[in-house]
């Protein structure tokens, strides 16, 4: 009798124990977040109004980032390459220069405009450009 109360006292104090590790935290940005990715002890989430949020100490502080020239970009997606080399997708018209890829080489210090997609249809093959990149990541 003494093992299965124990069982069912276990079975009841997992999803408790679950529970338990996730930890509410406060990002002072107005942006909504689509993107989030961890690479070792980085993490990084994008997403509207050209904003990036990176931690480096595995959640426990963050730095939340504009992109300078981006402020009106969704960035949809991440693809975290190794520590300091990361992309990001922004999605949108590309005929209103909404659809561009982003890359830093130096952990987000710094963020250049590798593809500026200004052509409607290309904004597709940005898009399986970036599936192929997900396999990757």
């Amino acid at each position: 009798m003494m093992k299965n109360s124990s069982k069912v006292f276990l079975f009841l104090l997992l999803p408790l124990l679950a529970f338990a590790q996730w930890e509410k935290i406060t990002i002072h940005s107005d942006a909504s977040f689509r993107g989030l990715k961890k690479y070792k002890n980085h993490i990084w989430a994008s997403g509207t109004k050209g904003t990036v949020i990176h931690s480096t100490d595995d959640g426990k502080t963050y730095q939340v980032q504009q992109i300078k020239g981006a402020e009106n970009l969704d960035f949809r997606d991440i693809c975290i390459l190794n520590e300091k080399t990361i992309l990001l997708m922004s999605a949108g018209l590309s005929e209103k220069g909404a659809a561009k890829l982003f890359r830093t080489k130096d952990a987000g210090k710094t963020w250049e405009i590798i593809l500026d997609i200004s052509l409607l249809a290309s904004f597709l093959m940005l898009y399986s450009m970036t599936q192929i990149q997900k396999k990757a990541c």
